[in-house]
């Protein structure tokens, strides 16, 4: 439940703590699960990469063909609300302008 739904899992731990139930998870199982978070990678099998890259491969033909073809139109009004409406208080990527830098 908690990879699944973590809000949901964090207010039922809190549902049943305020109602006086004792959460007992063993030490054992705790060890287990942390040892798996932290050396187990993540299983894909190969025909899966196949077809993602394929469909990538797919996706970014079709990209370079309507960039290619002027078909991508954007305007300034979009671009100024997606700018308007980037969030605070964020750090800065790689180039080292943050977003109040853009907006203000």
């Amino acid at each position: 439940m908690y990879y699944s739904h973590k809000e949901r899992f964090w207010e039922e731990l809190k549902r049943r703590r305020s109602n006086g139930c004792i959460v007992n998870i063993g030490i054992e199982s705790l060890t287990e699960n942390f040892k798996n978070l932290f050396t187990t990678k993540n299983s894909t099998k190969p025909e899966n990469d196949e077809q993602i890259q394929e469909k990538l491969n797919n996706y970014t033909n079709l990209i370079e063909k309507q960039i290619g073809k002027g078909e991508i139109e954007v305007n300034v009004q979009t671009i100024k609300n997606i700018i308007e409406n980037l969030p605070n208080g964020k750090s800065c990527g790689f180039s080292e302008v943050n977003n109040e830098m853009l907006k203000y």
